[in-house]
């Protein structure tokens, strides 16, 4: 690489032109950063909140509050309640400190495989952009949060020592050591995001052993090996321990052993592999940002401008992988499922877009082409009519509820209702009773302040084939020990994706008929909001 080449495009950093795109860019992300600090709750965000909590609580998960994501998001959402208390928006705080950390690591890593810091900079503003474009339902999720891990992951697996003495040894063995712990913890996330970690490794025993002599370079991979898995067998086992001190290690081989096979199986085959990856990669390239994936076109197709961004882009495209493998294999296409791919794609598009920066010219019409691509897309992704709608919502009080529970009714979520049977479950209930929900709208525990009387915090086991008889039997003892204050029955909220059948709840229930005799016998019927229906206990009737 020609040393011109690599000044040319650190200088180009200083171009007039080049500050305004990085103002600009700050200044996008800030406005993303405030959108971001008003999403409530979506109804994986409840379960979340409600196992969060639970953990707080002295409970865990899968024993105590029932899900079957790994539980790594449950112990941020933990973490965001301690630090900002219980509100929808502490999490929401986190997620902004969470996209500061993704920036800065992106900034480290730009250095290192690239021209300079601000590349890494203009990347995290962009995947900020991205990232919040998917809305409230789709952030705050496992992904959200693993691909600020996993950029960390890379910061230190590639880190280098400048010399061999015994200082800087170690911290190279340190920074493998962090390394592996990271990818664990992506892996605690989802589980594909952890895969990233078999290439790096190889990427890493490569360069590291091609210019030492055969005898030596096995006790270099051995050590490598041996650092990386200190990291990660540190982590697996804390997260060992603290379930088994738990008592919880048998509740979490029935969720990942028996519910996860069945959950999955639903969509995916071997055989149907091929295709899952084609739609994987295709709505990867084309649903989320084409401004991003040409960006990404461009990195490949110019020059290198650094000695090592080849190794940069590897590791990059490495963790990429196995998240479009974890995508294929779990066959149902969520937005969210990609939360974590784009980031990363957002760096490589950065980088191929200062690559051209560097070769043309006119960068003033290059300036203008960028900022007319974003703002299309922020367009096209309704995102300057949900903001204008948020600022009416928060200037005034008495359209703030309707705009905001417009604005946050998806699918067949609807905000009005949660919002009005929290608020009668809150009002209706005595503190510190538990209720339960027989339905998917676990956010309402946590919007009433009202505890469980099962586990099962929303009742998909009770709905599937393949665990149904297990899962209502544990149900029904768990509400006979524990009998609720109040029951609410969820109408219109057909699963088909997740239960693998167009039963909603309350037709569900027609089939339970353990539990609609446990209803009919001690529960009396109140009142509805929407599809919301609300049964108190018979002998409690007085006291409301």
């Amino acid at each position: 690489m020609k040393r011109s080449t690599i000044q040319s495009s650190e200088n180009a950093n200083f171009h007039p032109a080049a500050k305004v795109c990085l103002l600009l860019s700050l200044l996008l992300a800030a406005f993303m950063f405030m959108l971001l600090l008003f999403f409530p709750y979506g109804r994986d965000q409840g379960i979340y909140a409600v196992v969060g909590r639970t953990i707080l609580e002295g409970g865990a998960p899968y024993k105590d509050a029932w899900d079957f994501k790994p539980p790594g998001i449950f112990f941020i959402y933990a973490f965001a309640r301690i630090l900002f208390g219980a509100s929808q928006h502490a999490i929401r705080i986190l997620e902004v400190l969470n996209l500061f950390a993704l920036t800065w690591a992106f900034a480290v890593y730009s250095r290192r495989h690239f021209t300079s810091l601000w590349p890494g900079i203009c990347a995290g503003c962009l995947a900020v952009i991205n990232h919040v474009q998917m809305g409230f339902w789709d952030t705050a999720q496992p992904e959200s949060f693993g691909a600020t891990v996993l950029s960390w992951a890379l910061v230190f697996a590639t880190y280098q020592s400048k010399n061999e003495n015994k200082n800087s040894l170690l911290k190279q063995i340190l920074s493998w050591i962090f390394s592996g712990a990271f990818f664990t913890a992506a892996a605690l996330l989802k589980p594909p995001l952890g895969g990233g970690i078999l290439v790096s490794i190889t990427v890493i025993a490569i360069l590291q052993t091609r210019s030492i002599t055969s005898g030596k370079k096995l006790n270099k991979i051995l050590a490598l090996i041996i650092s990386f898995g200190l990291g990660v067998f540190f982590l697996l086992i804390l997260i060992f321990i603290y379930f088994a001190h738990k008592g919880a290690l048998k509740d979490i081989y029935d969720t990942f052993f028996i519910f996860v096979p069945g959950y999955t199986g639903l969509k995916f085959s071997l055989q149907s592999m091929p295709v899952l990856l084609g739609v994987s990669v295709k709505r990867w390239l084309l649903s989320f940002s084409i401004f991003t994936s040409i960006g990404m076109v461009f990195c490949f197709l110019l020059p290198r401008c650094h000695a090592r961004e080849f190794e940069g882009c590897v590791h990059v495209l490495g963790v990429i992988f196995f998240q479009i493998i974890g995508v294929a294999m779990q066959a149902k296409f969520f937005s969210y499922h990609y939360g974590a791919i784009l980031p990363f794609s957002a760096l490589l598009a950065v980088w191929g877009y200062a690559k051209l920066w560097n070769k043309v010219k006119l960068k003033w019409i290059l300036l203008l082409g960028f900022m007319i691509a974003l703002s299309w897309q922020i367009y096209e992704k309704n995102i300057f009519r949900h903001s204008a709608l948020q600022i009416r919502a928060l200037a005034s009080n008495g359209l703030r509820e309707i705009i905001n529970d417009g604005l946050y009714t998806i699918y067949d979520q609807n905000s009005y209702a949660n919002r009005k049977t929290a608020e009668w479950l809150y009002q209706n209930t005595p503190p510190g009773e538990p209720i339960f929900i027989w339905g998917f709208e676990p956010a309402i525990y946590d919007m009433a302040n009202r505890p469980s009387s099962s586990r099962y915090i929303y009742n998909i086991p009770q709905r599937v084939d393949w665990g149904k008889k297990d899962a209502q039997q544990i149900l029904l003892k768990e509400l006979v020990i524990s009998p609720p204050a109040a029951i609410v029955i969820v109408h219109n909220d057909p699963l088909p994706k997740v239960t693998g059948n167009q039963l909603d709840s309350a037709k569900e229930l027609e089939n339970f008929t353990r539990l609609l005799d446990f209803i009919e016998k001690d529960y009396s019927y109140v009142k509805s909001y929407e599809d919301l229906d609300i049964y108190i206990r018979i002998e409690k009737r007085e006291v409301f």
